[in-house]
């Protein structure tokens, strides 16, 4: 999609249902977890990993910039805020599982104490992993060839023992071209 299209969806682009279940069927939760999505758009990706798991609490709590999505995701999440993610205040080590799909754009100039333009890509994968607990897992879903950032890479490696790396199934790869990385 053009760099108006993303602009014009504010950035949203939900993850297939078709990824979610293969997703789902890879995670295994060993006890009671807490789990956030900070660009939740409606909560359907994290509703699905997160549903039906009968033998240990699993609360889900999401941020959405977009009101309408926004109101959406509250009857699929236990927890959601309206607001952008920057104005949030998020204790960290809160939660065992991180489910991140950032917008693929800039950052913008004159925002924070930004002196230059960013990827988001990147700037969400370290804000965000803070509220990630010792031992606890991050799906992080960019596009393919991002995994090629060094700062990505660098960042992945440092931080975490156990990466996976493994792009959307064939039925969605080509319209996307997405790769998910699992990390704990």
């Amino acid at each position: 999609m053009s760099h108006i299209g993303n602009k014009i969806k504010a950035g949203y682009f939900r993850t297939p249902d078709k990824q979610g279940e293969h997703l789902r069927s890879l995670l295994q939760f060993t006890g009671d977890v807490a789990c956030f999505d900070p660009t939740c758009g409606e909560g359907l990706i994290l509703e699905q990993l997160t549903s039906n798991i009968e033998e240990y609490e699993v609360k889900s709590y999401g941020v959405e910039l977009d009101k309408r999505r926004a109101a959406e995701a509250t009857n699929r999440l236990h927890t959601v805020v309206q607001a952008p993610i920057e104005s949030m205040v998020i204790s960290h080590n809160s939660f065992g599982f991180l489910f991140l799909n950032p917008p693929y754009d800039h950052t913008m100039l004159g925002i924070g104490d930004d002196e230059k333009s960013e990827r988001k890509e990147y700037t969400e994968l370290v804000r965000n992993t803070k509220y990630l607990m010792p031992a606890g897992i991050i799906v992080y879903i960019i596009p393919s060839y991002r995994f090629a950032d060094k700062r990505i890479a660098r960042y992945l490696a440092t931080n975490f023992e156990d990466v996976a790396v493994t792009k959307f199934s064939s039925e969605d790869y080509e319209d996307f071209r997405q790769c998910v990385c699992a990390t704990c």
